[in-house]
């Protein structure tokens, strides 16, 4: 199989190889965990619902249309659930432009197979929408409400954060992939593709739904309501992500001001969670100061200073990790840096994701949060 070198070229800044990318362990994993979504390219192929209930889901496609709005999600149950066992439930936001098809193989949905969750992959991601589909899945799906974390990657990473960060009652906790909260109030207007779009770098996106999202300000009210619940969050970001993410101590302002990636807005973006979390917090200019000059080598990669550190080896590649840990010694907010990755999740981020955020949960009722084992 020809490796889909249209998604991984424009996905890396200018240090990145996509060949060598394409070769190592990091890229084959990738091409097998893609294969089937490669070879099946149409979500409704009911090759594709016997691919998830052979490996123990129940794939649901469901539609719903609002005056010229037209949107559709996707569920996955447990195969062997039982009549009133409660699983934790995993919803996916997908990248910008992306279709709901592909955030299936982004490797969560492979994850809830593995360990017999549930799964909602919204088109719209709006915070309304979610409240909705969320309420859907308390009354139709085996949902802990207890556990119910938000992830996403990329532009569902950014909005996964808003939503959070507005409504942490909802939410068990967050994860975020390819990106970080830099400042902007995250009004855009979206176009959802079909999947061979994405794929074969057509030009034509052929779209399913003309989305609009509002805007939802981050003000300090926000992040002091939000501090009252704590949300634990990890991030993940690669080395050469083509908006060069990290590290967050560089960076110049390219977005036309719709979203900070200069210094000064990530590391914003740094504190905010450090804020709501309980951490220690440090003024942006002296964050800044300290990655330049730090001899802790994930803190230098990542920019930032961080509480705890560690390098793990994944995929043949380093992830350097650092810990932001509460005044209560709770290892609540966590940063990932993937050794020369573009801007594309690994097969190992939705795996180091989960093994975060499992550790959580959330009373449905006082909202108090509970680690319930030490990472």
């Amino acid at each position: 199989m020809q490796y889909p070198k249209s998604i991984l070229q424009p996905m890396g800044n200018q240090d990145f190889d996509p060949a060598a990318y394409a070769a190592s362990e990091t890229g084959r994993n990738f091409v097998d965990q893609a294969r089937f979504l490669l070879e099946h390219p149409q979500e409704d192929d009911e090759a594709v619902f016997a691919f998830w209930r052979e490996k123990g889901l129940v794939k649901e496609l469901h539609r719903w249309t609002e005056g010229d709005i037209r949107s559709k999600w996707a569920s996955f149950v447990p195969v062997d659930a039982k009549e009133g066992e409660k699983r934790p439930l995993l919803i996916v936001l997908h990248g910008a432009h992306n279709p709901i098809y592909l955030a299936e193989f982004y490797g969560y949905t492979h994850i809830a197979a593995a360990e017999r969750l549930c799964v909602l992959i919204p088109e719209d991601e709006n915070l309304e929408n979610l409240e909705r589909l969320l309420a859907y899945a308390k009354a139709n799906m085996p949902v802990d409400t207890a556990r119910v974390y938000l992830v996403g990657y990329s532009f569902g990473g950014f909005r996964a954060s808003i939503s959070g960060l507005h409504r942490p009652e909802l939410f068990t906790g967050l994860g975020i992939g390819g990106m970080i909260y830099g400042g902007s109030d995250g009004e855009s207007d979206l176009n959802v593709g079909k999947i061979h779009s994405v794929l074969d770098g057509t030009t034509d996106p052929l779209p399913d739904a003309a989305i609009h999202y509002d805007p939802l300000p981050v003000t300090e009210e926000t992040i002091r309501r939000a501090a009252k619940v704590r949300m634990p969050v990890v991030h993940f970001v690669g080395e050469n992500e083509f908006t060069s993410v990290a590290p967050f101590c560089k960076g110049k302002d390219l977005s036309g001001g719709r979203l900070r990636m200069d210094a000064e807005g990530k590391t914003w973006g740094v504190q905010l969670w450090r804020r709501v979390n309980g951490c220690k917090t440090y003024a942006v200019e002296e964050c800044i100061r300290g990655a330049l000059a730090s001899q802790n080598e994930t803190e230098r990669k990542l920019g930032t200073l961080l509480d705890e550190t560690k390098v793990e080896l994944h995929e043949g590649r380093k992830y350097y990790l650092g810990d932001c840990v509460s005044a209560d010694g709770m290892r609540i907010t966590r940063f990932g840096l993937i050794e020369g990755a573009p801007h594309w999740p690994t097969v190992s981020l939705p795996r180091l994701t989960w093994e975060f955020l499992k550790r959580f949960s959330r009373d449905p009722v006082t909202g108090q949060l509970r680690q319930e084992e030490r990472a």
